[in-house]
């Protein structure tokens, strides 16, 4: 059984169970897939570009990423209506198609579990240190190591993954909460202290392609398009259900993020690039802080899963059932599990230069590159949408390149 046909069943199964989602429903589980551990650094990511330049780039990268998932779903309409992303990869260029979209779906969703894995050590490492009063080498990093891997072995054993689906309105929740605290907590800062901006850029001419990287990986959800796309009740509106809840996702982003830098900016510190790290320690920031550790384990579950299916559906081709396989893909699994957690620890103190290759490198392809590609084989008839296609396609690699480098060289 191939990973496509195992999720079109899993979709099925969960379909069965849940029943088809209403607009709103639709709303929280889009908002869920497209929001988790890059809206902590969303204010110091901020300082990278300017605060201008980096609300520009925002935008920018909303109105591409709609563009681009109306492509894809024009693409789909025309093959058919049912296909997944790597399905419509086969539909419009054969296998090597299929193969360029499989690369590209496991190295994004790879980039994000390792993104995970570090907001995790980074929030407990606040919590322990608020709460006992550790001071916390930085070498002491690598304990997280056996820990993490204890907690996530299990989770990503489990084989029925709509078990975990259910817990996408505690991460909603969790997400929502972290903002609303910080918004409180940078209130009541400027009411004592007023604003802490002196020297805040506009446009930081020295750093400011890694915002671009960021900005791009800022809307990470563009794996669920398809799958959601499946379950949801009314399939004639939810193009316009994906734009509102994508609307609102940067109205949120950007009033968080300038909100929090414009109160918190000069005390901002390189080595403590989340946001959480500048709430005033306390049992209830801790709680919070701890909270969102939970909901980030329950997401890297769900988000490492299509990682997992593609690695396993060329690995274990044609083997039969029996206890081998299954130990075997356990292997895989851990192996995987393991990777992520050593690359994560690796670049730890350089979270800036990494989250702008995991959006330059491995987010550009699946969000613009691919989806406009297949667009120019299926659906571009005309000499109007083949310029348009191939602007969209120059640009995009361009700027993946480009910011790709950028970030290498900074690193």
């Amino acid at each position: 059984m191939t990973p496509f046909t195992k999720n079109k069943k899993l979709m099925e199964q969960a379909e069965e169970e849940v029943g088809k989602l209403s607009p709103l429903a639709t709303g929280f589980t889009l908002f869920k897939g497209f929001v988790a551990s890059g809206i902590l650094y969303l204010p110091t990511n901020f300082t990278t570009g300017g605060s201008l330049f980096s609300a520009g780039a925002l935008v920018f990268a909303l109105l591409l990423t709609l563009f681009c998932i109306k492509l894809l779903l024009e693409v789909r309409a025309a093959c058919g209506g049912n296909m997944s992303f790597p399905e419509l990869g086969y539909a419009c260029y054969g296998r090597p198609g299929r193969i360029l979209v499989d690369i590209s779906l496991f190295a994004s969703q790879f980039g994000f579990v390792c993104a995970y894995i570090y907001f995790i050590a980074s929030q407990t490492t606040d919590v322990l240190t608020s709460a006992f009063g550790w001071n916390i080498p930085l070498e002491a990093k690598w304990y997280y190591a056996p820990i993490c891997f204890a907690i996530l072995f299990p989770l990503c054993l489990v084989r029925k993954i709509q078990t975990f689906a259910k817990f996408h309105l505690f991460g909603d929740i969790m997400v929502l909460l972290t903002v609303v605290v910080c918004i409180v907590y940078s209130s009541i800062s400027v009411a004592n202290n007023g604003w802490l901006d002196k020297d805040l850029p506009l446009f930081n001419n020295k750093e400011w392609p890694n915002c671009i990287g960021f900005a791009v990986y800022s809307f990470e959800g563009i794996g669920v398009i398809l799958p959601i796309q499946d379950i949801t009740e009314d399939k004639d509106k939810y193009y316009m259900v994906v734009c509102i809840t994508c609307f609102f996702i940067t109205a949120l982003y950007l009033f968080f993020a300038e909100y929090c830098l414009y109160a918190w900016y000069e005390r901002f510190t390189p080595d403590q690039p989340l946001i959480t790290a500048y709430l005033h320690p306390n049992w209830f920031t801790d709680i919070v802080k701890m909270l969102y550790a939970v909901q980030l384990i329950i997401s890297y579950t769900l988000v490492i899963y299509p990682a997992n299916m593609i690695v396993e559906g060329y690995v274990f081709k044609g083997w039969p059932k029996s206890r081998k396989r299954q130990m075997c893909k356990n292997l895989s699994r851990g192996l995987i599990i393991t990777s992520t957690i050593v690359l994560a620890l690796a670049v730890y103190n350089k979270l800036e230069s990494f989250l702008s290759i995991v959006g330059s490198l491995t987010c550009t392809p699946i969000a613009f590159i691919l989806p406009t590609w297949f667009h120019w084989k299926k659906c571009a008839h005309d000499t109007k949408w083949k310029i348009i296609d191939g602007c969209i396609l120059v640009l995009s690699c361009f700027l993946m390149v480009y910011c790709t480098i950028y970030a290498i060289i900074a690193w």
